[in-house]
């Protein structure tokens, strides 16, 4: 419910805590070293800049890597998501590919990382395997978890593969169909805000 130049301030404020934090455990706790890289990527989807991108990734792999990794897996999964759309906004799409697969070996109960699956294969415009992978997300129920998610964008990204498939497949009816329903979801976003 914030606006926009009080969750620009959050996320700055954010920072400097965390990288404070993880100075003082000299990065042996993964929990704020995965907390300060997520702060690095909201920076990075507010203002696109490549630093905060690059900086996130490398604390996304200490996290998964270092010497002090986590142990929880429904977290490890969703970090190794933050770096398929990371290497997805970097271009290279097969590492995002064997990031999301990596993230269903962590734990396979997450539709949001087979939506982000199917956005890989739509990006390389292999439209039969992104839909493959985005019809297989939206049987998944979203498990019960402490974890932060967002429906309403993962139903959107779902949408959105699925209206760019069927398009660049002539599936007309179908692209027209996703279409609407995605301006559904925008029209009640937009009357609750």
């Amino acid at each position: 419910l914030s606006d926009h130049d009080r969750k620009v301030k959050a996320i700055s404020r954010n920072i400097k805590v965390l990288e404070y934090a993880v100075m003082l455990c000299k990065a042996e706790d993964p929990r704020p070293v995965y907390y300060l890289a997520k702060a690095y990527f909201d920076v990075w989807l507010n203002k696109q800049d490549k630093d905060s991108l690059l900086q996130a990734k490398k604390l996304f792999e200490l996290y998964l890597w270092g010497p002090h990794p986590s142990g929880w897996t429904e977290e490890r999964a969703q970090c190794w998501e933050y770096l398929v759309e990371t290497y997805r906004s970097l271009g290279e799409l097969n590492n995002a590919i064997k990031c999301a697969h990596n993230s269903m070996i962590e734990d396979e109960r997450f539709p949001s990382v087979y939506i982000n699956l199917a956005l890989c294969y739509l990006y390389k415009m292999d439209y039969n395997r992104a839909l493959f992978w985005v019809r297989l997300g939206t049987k998944i129920d979203q498990p019960q978890t402490t974890l932060v998610a967002s429906p309403k964008d993962l139903q959107s990204r779902t949408l959105e593969v699925i209206f760019h498939c069927a398009l660049n497949t002539s599936k007309i009816d179908e692209a027209l169909a996703a279409a609407e329903k995605l301006c559904r979801i925008h029209e009640i976003y937009l009357a609750q805000s």
